[in-house]
């Protein structure tokens, strides 16, 4: 996955957006999926990613697929996703509760839906008020884009380094590099200027034999608006697949959402 991800950062400039038929979802889908590019990568080629109908209700919400499914990582940058509405050029949406994440290989587009835990599925549909009437109170309203976005606060290197090695030796990290840092994503932000990003970081150190010693590790990040991160504002994410409860718990203990 770094290697995947660290090209496809590199290359992010050579990407002019999506356009594809559903832009309304996709503004939803990477302004919400933890770790998301916003497009393809798959070698030097960068496309749009997949988006796919489920199902709408009776209010006019839509349950869609999203997916940066590649060959080299076929079962992550998937997720179900409930846009509330889409009019006028704007979306909306349930922050931190529109979406859950996917972990599978996709084969067949036609029947991805009757894959997932049917019960899991039902779960996300009450979270968004499914077939209920739409209260707008809840949602967040964002104009439609065909990019993701690359937030406000763009942190520097040597902030996310300090910050995860700070992170690390209070965890028991002893060893000799101290940076870290080798890619981060850009996820959202709240009504307060909250950002949350997802960090990739490697250590490299030296074996009593000699050897060099490479680490791989993965990061939840939220900066406060004035560009700081308190001490709790960091998470590590030990299993991709399990991010979705470790980002919202970061979420909770940094009052996201909430007046400072």
């Amino acid at each position: 996955m770094i290697i995947v991800f660290a090209f496809a950062f590199n290359v992010l400039f050579n990407y002019t957006g999506y356009k594809g038929e559903y832009q309304d979802m996709y503004t939803v889908a990477v302004n919400n999926v933890f770790g998301i590019s916003g497009y393809i990568s798959n070698g030097e080629a960068l496309s749009d990613p997949e988006i796919q109908i489920i199902e709408t209700d009776e209010f006019g919400r839509t349950l869609f697929f999203y997916s940066e499914h590649t060959e080299a990582e076929p079962d992550f940058g998937m997720a179900f996703i409930v846009m509330q509405k889409s009019e006028n050029g704007y979306v909306y949406y349930y922050q931190d509760k529109c979406y859950i994440p996917y972990f599978d290989t996709v084969s067949d587009w036609s029947s991805i839906s009757e894959k997932y835990d049917t019960a899991v599925l039902q779960e996300l549909k009450e979270l968004n008020d499914w077939n209920r009437e739409f209260n707008e109170e809840k949602c967040v309203k964002l104009k439609a884009d065909n990019k993701k976005s690359e937030g406000k606060i763009h942190p520097k290197k040597h902030t996310f380094n300090e910050i995860i090695y700070n992170y690390e030796t209070k965890n028991g990290y002893a060893g000799e590099d101290k940076s870290f840092f080798q890619y981060s994503e850009y996820c959202e932000t709240d009504a307060y200027g909250r950002e949350l990003y997802f960090v990739c970081g490697m250590t490299m150190n030296t074996a009593e034999n000699g050897e060099n010693i490479s680490d791989c590790y993965n990061y939840a990040i939220i900066f406060n608006a004035d560009g700081t991160c308190s001490d709790n504002g960091i998470i590590r994410i030990e299993d991709i697949a399990e991010s979705f409860n470790s980002v919202n718990e970061l979420k909770e203990n940094n009052n996201w959402n909430s007046e400072y």
